[in-house]
């Protein structure tokens, strides 16, 4: 990871822990009152530091759950300078002694622990050096070589600034786990409902037919009966077989089985193929566009084909009129396929995450998105396979292309 990036990182916002904040100020709260009793208090200015030290953890025990990201920061930001501080003020005052330090060094220590970005670690940490060094100036200890003073501080000061990164780096990355999780959780969630939905609609009409024949056995049935089921069941089948194939890509148990072929001939019976998908139903016609001068290719001829039949399946889902073109060319390395469509369009925000698992992007006009989330996962994942790539671009409300580019020869 970059300097650049982890900075972003350790700057970025976080969900808030309200009932934390407050636990963690009153043990503050407590802790501090409890060792400023038991220390002499000869000076008024020891009682306002003190007092203002105490009054900052007893707000954030009263106000802690109503703090927002940059109330909390701010707040971190106040206990750290007025702590680190006003203790080396009192210390100082009390000439520094050498039972004092470890007290001195432990209050700055621990605030910079508590610090929540990188960019409060650069304010505390530069305003904790020139403050300490003011007041050593002012206020130099008479027992204890200023040296040593300086050391125990600036090691203080350095100990709390890697620990306090350290740790906000690992609350940071815990958050984005627990926030990805969260999101897988919601897409399962949502694909199984989906799936559900998606399986009950073909059984729901395999039904109908049933029905239709138990009701009158003797008679012959109806054409659109058998064409029905049939395009029902082949329904049904292409969601198995996607979730089967999902399952077999996340186990990284799909090889390739490349052997040498001519594109067109697959194009040819692409062309079959897709007029039984149950999408073909709609009436929008397939165009296919194949340069004449193709050369041989040695590919895995299954995934091939399934790869373009997905992207064309896909396509049929998005387009209510119009037509969907396949364009199979060549350059001097690659194998061109491009599937375009005059359907809805996918938007810009959209382009990227499409190729995810269970990710559908819904119509433009408030129309829930057909399908399951798993055609272009699998296509992306089988064209990476093939060490190719997948290119989309898209007009929303003009359709959109897909261009997958494949090496011509795989080694065997």
């Amino acid at each position: 990871m970059g300097s650049a990036s982890s900075w972003q990182v350790l700057n970025r916002p976080r969900t808030l822990d309200t009932g934390q904040i407050r636990a963690v100020s009153l043990v503050f709260l407590m802790l501090y009152g409890g060792i400023s009793l038991r220390r002499p208090a000869d000076h008024m200015e020891f009682v306002i530091i003190r007092f203002a030290v105490c009054s900052i953890a007893a707000a954030g025990v009263a106000r802690g759950h109503r703090f927002t990201w940059p109330a909390f920061r701010a707040y971190t930001v106040l206990i750290a300078f007025t702590l680190s501080l006003g203790t080396a003020y009192i210390n100082g005052t009390l000439g520094n002694g050498i039972k004092d330090l470890p007290l001195t060094a432990l209050a700055t220590f621990v605030p910079l622990v508590f610090l929540q970005a990188g960019w409060d670690f650069a304010l505390v940490v530069g305003g904790l050096l020139i403050g300490n060094a003011a007041l050593l100036c002012l206020l130099p200890p008479p027992s204890v070589p200023l040296a040593t003073v300086v050391l125990v501080l600036g090691s203080a000061i350095v100990c709390g600034t890697v620990s306090g990164i350290t740790l906000l780096l690992f609350r940071v990355r815990l958050d984005e786990s627990l926030r990805g999780l969260e999101q897988a959780l919601g897409a399962k969630n949502e694909f199984l409902n989906t799936m559900s939905h998606e399986l009950r609609s073909p059984l729901h009409v395999i039904i109908g037919y049933a029905d239709i024949l138990r009701d009158d056995p003797e008679a012959p049935p109806p054409p659109f009966v058998g064409a029905g089921i049939r395009a029902s069941a082949l329904e049904l089948l292409q969601l198995v077989e996607n979730t089967m194939n999902v399952a077999r890509l996340d186990a990284g148990k799909v090889r390739l089985y490349v052997d040498e072929f001519a594109p067109a001939e697959v194009v040819g019976e692409l062309a079959e193929s897709v007029r039984a998908l149950p999408e073909a139903k709609g009436g929008v016609p397939v165009r296919w566009q194949v340069s004449p001068d193709l050369p041989r290719v040695r590919l895995d001829r299954l995934k091939l084909k399934e790869i373009v039949q997905n992207l064309v399946s896909n396509a049929l889902k998005f387009t209510d009129e119009g037509v969907v073109w396949v364009a199979v060319d060549c350059d001097a390395e690659h194998l061109r396929i491009a599937v375009r469509d005059t359907g809805r369009g996918i938007p810009p925000e959209s382009q990227e995450r499409i190729f995810e698992l269970f990710e559908r992007v819904d119509g433009l006009h408030g129309g829930e998105a057909p399908g399951v989330g798993l055609g272009l996962y699998i296509v992306k994942s089988l064209v990476e396979l093939m060490r190719g790539r997948i290119d989309v671009t898209s007009d929303p409300g003009h359709g959109a292309c897909f261009t997958v580019r494949l090496p011509l020869a795989l080694p065997a």
